[in-house]
């Protein structure tokens, strides 16, 4: 986590995000520091870096607006010296870490592929079972659904609807047609 915030730190395009992921460095590194026994350090690590990250995230603005004012007096951007990375990296393996970093180490791909799709997966075929399940046991002798037990599927032209040995009616037909049909055909059954 220290290592992956900050790497993705660098690259930020705004100074919230920076300080965001410069917090999760800070945090990785508190991690480390409990897992490694310590018992005071990573307390005072935690209000220290409270503290550093709270001055930061109230100056943020302000000194953005100085550096932009000593800009303007300049007359141009201020000179950039090289970094320690950019002295003993080559260019592309300097432009290999910054798409690493701006892709976020590419987790929201990894996660993606294995861990949301999976569980994705494992619902939705959750899901079809327990359609099917319910299917089962609502089947009634009058009335057979669009999907036979076998999983056969009636295509979307031909839905079809039968009311015991009635002619088959499809969605077009009447509502009213279909209730009197069968109310006639209940009390000629019952009739006999």
């Amino acid at each position: 986590s220290a290592i992956f915030g900050a790497i993705t730190a660098r690259v930020q395009t705004d100074i919230k995000s920076a300080l965001a992921f410069a917090s999760l460095t800070q945090v990785g590194i508190i991690v480390a520091e409990i897992g490694l026994g310590f018992r005071y350090l990573p307390l005072v690590h935690i209000i220290g870096h409270a503290c550093l990250r709270t001055l930061q995230l109230l100056r943020a603005p302000s000194l953005l607006h100085d550096y932009h004012s000593i800009e303007n007096a300049i007359g141009s951007h201020l000179p950039r010296r090289k970094s320690f990375w950019q002295r003993i990296l080559n260019s592309s393996i300097r432009d290999w870490f910054y798409r690493f970093a701006l892709e976020r180490g590419f987790l929201d791909a990894l996660m993606d592929e294995y861990i949301v799709r999976p569980f994705r997966m494992t619902f939705q075929w959750c899901d079809r079972m327990e359609r099917r399940w319910v299917d089962f046991l609502s089947q009634d002798e009058r009335f057979s659904g669009p999907e036979d037990l076998n999983g056969n599927g009636c295509s979307s032209d031909t839905d079809v609807f039968s009311l015991s040995d009635e002619a088959p009616v499809t969605d077009s037909d009447n509502v009213e047609e279909i209730i009197a049909g069968s109310a006639m055909t209940a009390r000629s059954q019952e009739a006999n």
